[in-house]
């Protein structure tokens, strides 16, 4: 977790504390009697879970967006290691067909220096 992303989970964690908090002390500490004390805190309740739920959504919107990101980013890896994967494959191909041929190549150079010579064989490895 980056450090911006972890200040800002920081930063809010202490604002919904905070506001909890002195929200609480405030209402506690008024001269009101029950009935409006109670009138309070419902209010205030609602007020906090407008807020979470606003938060709520926004980390949901968030997280759909982050993993869509690393599902796309994870596409582009995968497609770029199947292509290096493919060209690599395509080159060791090439080098063995070029291989093999310049072997059958020398092999054939060999046998005409075996028949030039007088008393040798037909060809090299019979």
């Amino acid at each position: 977790m980056s450090n911006e992303q972890m200040s800002t989970k920081d930063f809010l964690t202490g604002a919904i504390v905070g506001g909890v908090v002195g929200a609480a002390v405030a209402l506690m500490l008024a001269p009101k009697s029950g009935k409006e004390l109670r009138e309070d805190l419902n209010g205030q309740m609602e007020a906090i879970k407008g807020k979470t739920d606003g938060w709520r959504e926004f980390a949901a919107e968030k997280g759909t967006k982050l993993a869509s990101q690393a599902a796309e980013k994870t596409k582009q890896v995968r497609d770029f290691a199947m292509q290096k994967g493919s060209q690599l494959k395509d080159n060791v191909m090439q080098t063995a067909q070029q291989a093999k041929d310049k072997a059958g190549f020398d092999m054939e150079e060999m046998n005409k220096q075996m028949q030039d010579q007088p008393g040798a064989s037909s060809s090299f490895g019979e």
